[in-house]
């Protein structure tokens, strides 16, 4: 499995961009429905998907499963229930003062620097269309940047702190707005020591899921931030109790900074002019998504301490000794690609299909030691357990239940995996592409980088990644990590050129390669009427480069299904290989190494693109 549809999405046809997530649902369980609402775009918008002109008139307001707040975030585009496109990032990180941030509704007038601004998101830089109506009352964070005289503030959708913060895994984010935190750790025996958290567990916890719970055990203001997000909506809707209809108030998701100070942030979105009423402009930064964040936790360990032995989904193996649990195993074909995910409640007789997304969002988490301690072990059974296979019928990220309508359907968890590092090859190719922005800029071009669903950050920059799994049993894509003795997939440099004013796209993708591996070549790719390459198909190449095990061509052969899947990808791409640069041999304490020169690698890039692209310089 590489990917997932949204199948209720991928039942309205078009390209849809995400303008906001909606108040929380009353009916049902608190906290476990919500809504996103989305634009309709023109099919030539994925160029800028902000303006105004890029909006057909429709609007779509699609009820979800609050887990899905991981992937719908404010600013991405949609197309047949696949996300097509992110906001682009932005080269510089922001200091910012989290001890002055304020939360807003999207339709409240604000006053900044003495000045009357009508909204902090105006019409137009991001026109929400008939969607700014049913958003108003949606909460942003207005933060003071520090010592950057381009940007004064960051505006930051409160759904996305929330995401961001505290939805490392899709369980977690979703528990957190149903008030159930309680069913993680026990918060009374958990305690900050010395520079060091304990634990006490209920149940198995992510590295990161751990990390965000120990920074609220360490400090009082980030477990009040954290319980806040239930807590708010609870008592918005037990004062509505006592109201008419037309004066409930609507249950908004309010979220915030876990710490109040400064920090660095990187973000992706774009640049904006608040404009007050006598045309004083102050700029700001609409922060669709936060990348990394540098803040610092106070405490250097985390102990993880477990009163019985836990299996792989969180719940006890403990038993009496003699009992013969069930073993129920979802069956359905590995090698499929792509999944799609439905509304429908999950067989919570079933262990979750884990989905890691890999990125390294939190600087600090590196400087964390993490140790493991079972206090208590409960007598294991002895006899072993019936294995009974399950048909999988379905997938989705609903809650669990045991009702007959719930079987077969196999539940899904996103968790966010760290990762310690960028490869040291690829960061040499990113520093090339800093000397090749400045070559290119007297041709009026313009270099971004890119991901996919996911994926790392540097400085600014973004690196993709090979999708989790590929078929049943391919490996090919996968890096091994020594120090913890487990897999990552391989890291992409998707380097997107825009040839200027004409709307038109190339594309240079530098591959991280595994010890040995003599692949030396960059790819260039652009589509056949070098229009913008989408997160579809770019990852539809990678999918089939680790089907070949190296950068698929053309002419490469295939089986079964997989060459229908070339042949339509190549009928839009056309690619070439670029061998690197020689590279000189360096001496150093006596050893010989191997060394590229940036500024060298990225004139001879150049001189090969406008090469095979002369009518482009």
């Amino acid at each position: 499995m590489a990917t997932f549809s949204y199948a209720r999405l991928a039942r309205h046809p078009g390209i849809w961009r995400v303008d906001g997530i909606g108040p929380v649902r009353s009916n049902g369980r608190l906290g476990i429905h919500t809504t996103v609402y989305f634009s309709g775009l023109s099919e030539s918008s994925l160029n800028y998907p902000y303006k105004k002109t890029s909006l057909n008139g429709t609007s779509l307001a699609l009820p979800i499963h609050v887990a899905s707040l991981c992937e719908f975030k404010v600013g991405t585009v949609w197309r047949e229930g696949k996300r097509v496109l992110g906001p682009e990032p932005i080269s510089t990180w922001y200091q910012v003062d989290v001890s002055r941030v304020r939360l807003v509704s999207l339709g409240e007038a604000i006053t900044i620097n003495e000045h009357q601004i009508s909204t902090v998101l105006p019409d137009l830089y991001f026109c929400l269309g008939s969607n700014r109506a049913q958003l108003a009352q949606t909460l942003y964070a207005i933060v003071p940047v520090l010592a950057d005289w381009m940007t004064h503030w960051l505006i930051v959708p409160a759904s996305e702190l929330l995401r961001f913060y505290v939805g490392v895994s899709s369980p977690l984010l979703s528990d957190t707005l149903q008030g159930r935190l309680d069913n993680y750790i026990s918060w009374d025996k958990s305690q900050l020591q010395e520079g060091a958290v304990t634990l006490h567990v209920k149940k198995r916890l992510t590295r990161k899921e751990a990390v965000v719970l120990g920074r609220a055990v360490a400090s009082e203001y980030a477990k009040t931030t954290l319980f806040s997000v239930h807590q708010h909506l609870a008592s918005v809707q037990a004062g509505n109790v006592l109201l008419n209809s037309d004066r409930k108030r609507q249950l908004i998701i309010k979220a915030n900074f876990p710490f109040a100070d400064s920090t660095q942030l990187y973000v992706a979105g774009k640049r904006m002019p608040l404009t007050s009423s006598d045309g004083k402009e102050d700029w700001a930064v609409f922060a669709m998504e936060i990348l990394t964040c540098s803040h610092p936790y106070n405490f250097s360990i985390l102990r993880i301490n477990s009163e019985e032995l836990l299996n792989c989904t969180g719940q006890t193996i403990a038993g009496d000794g003699g009992t013969q649990w069930p073993h129920h195993i979802p069956m359905f074909d590995q090698g499929q690609d792509e999944l799609e995910l439905t509304d429908e409640l999950a067989d919570k007789r079933l262990t979750p299909l884990v989905i890691r997304n890999h990125s390294n969002q939190f600087n600090a988490l590196s400087d964390i030691k993490i140790e493991y301690h079972i206090l208590a072990i409960g007598q294991m059974s002895r006899r072993n357990s019936k294995n009974t296979s399950v048909s999988v019928e379905a997938w989705t990220l609903n809650d669990g239940s045991y009702s007959q309508d719930a079987q077969g359907n196999q539940g899904v968890s996103e968790q966010q995996h760290h990762v310690e590092q960028i490869n040291r090859d690829l960061a040499v190719f990113l520093s090339m592409l800093q000397f090749l922005r400045v070559k290119v800029q007297t041709l009026g071009w313009r270099i971004i980088t890119r991901n996919n669903k996911g994926g790392l950050s540097q400085n600014g920059e973004l690196i993709a990644v090979f999708p989790e799994k590929i078929g049943k049993c391919r490996t090919w894509h996968r890096m091994l990590i020594e120090s913890e003795g487990s897999t990552r997939p391989r890291q992409v440099v998707w380097a997107e050129i825009n040839l200027g004013n004409d709307e038109r796209y190339l594309y240079l993708l530098e591959m991280e390669l595994k010890s040995g591996e003599n692949g030396q070549c960059t790819i260039l790719l652009y589509l056949n009427d070098f229009s913008r390459l989408d997160d579809e198909t770019f990852t539809e190449l990678l999918i089939l480069t680790a089907i070949q095990n190296r950068w698929t061509d053309q002419h490469n052969k295939w089986k079964n299904k997989h060459q229908r899947r070339a042949e339509m990808l190549f009928k839009k791409i056309i690619m070439y290989r670029l061998n690197h640069p020689p590279v000189p041999k360096i001496k150093q304490f006596d050893k010989e190494k191997t060394q590229l020169n940036p500024k060298l690698w990225s004139n001879i890039l150049l001189e090969k693109i406008t090469e095979l692209l002369p009518y482009w310089k």
